[in-house]
């Protein structure tokens, strides 16, 4: 992937976020739907080769700026800073390939179904909370991810491939700390690894 030069940079306004939030539901939603009731195989392979055409487009619309430009004109749903480097959906896929890898089934559903409802809510309570920031986000952002998150967890337990037990809700929470946290590493990598990782820990306990 070529550096990002004055030539090649594309300036873009901000994002509209009300469509990035439903296509981060939608989208997002998609993983953990498909990790309930796809075959296994079939979900591996269909990760494989979403991943794949995500990397393929993102390098295609950094070497091709003038398409770039009127990708960004006409979806709405990227951030600023995503205009000349890697989408959070193409992280959203590379991750979602590596936790069903790793991680039990169980857990990597959770950990995305977290990230899909979870950080929309933060978003969408935190940009209108005037008070108590840390790390410059909101906690009321954070306690809304945390709600949601569990609410969406318990009711998606209805279901045999989900357990309705306290490591649930303790995910919810991980996931929704770990949004909060400054770290380098993309949300859509950050939240579900990190909150998948932790819930397989407790299922040992």
């Amino acid at each position: 992937m070529s550096p990002i030069t004055p030539e090649n940079a594309v300036p873009t306004p901000a994002p509209l976020m009300a469509p990035r939030r439903v296509f981060h539901i939608v989208a997002g939603s998609t993983i953990p739907v498909a990790g309930i009731y796809a075959p296994y195989d079939w979900l591996m392979w269909g990760l494989v080769a979403a991943s794949l055409l995500a990397i393929t487009f993102d390098v295609g619309r950094v070497h091709w700026p003038q398409a770039n430009r009127l990708i960004m004109r006409w979806l709405p749903i990227f951030k600023e800073k995503e205009a000349n480097s890697v989408t959070g959906a193409t992280f959203m896929l590379v991750a979602a390939l590596v936790a069903f890898a790793l991680l039990n089934r169980e857990v990597a559903v959770l950990g995305f179904l977290f990230l899909a409802v979870g950080d929309p809510a933060a978003a969408l309570v935190g940009t209108r909370a005037r008070r108590g920031r840390i790390f410059g986000k909101s906690v009321a952002g954070t306690a809304a991810f945390a709600v949601t998150a569990s609410v969406a967890g318990s009711l998606v337990a209805i279901h045999p491939v989900v357990s309705l037990t306290w490591w649930l809700y303790a995910g919810a929470v991980v996931a929704a700390v770990t949004e909060l946290l400054p770290l380098r590493v993309d949300d859509n990598v950050s939240i579900p690894l990190v909150s998948g990782a932790a819930m397989t820990l407790m299922v040992s306990l």
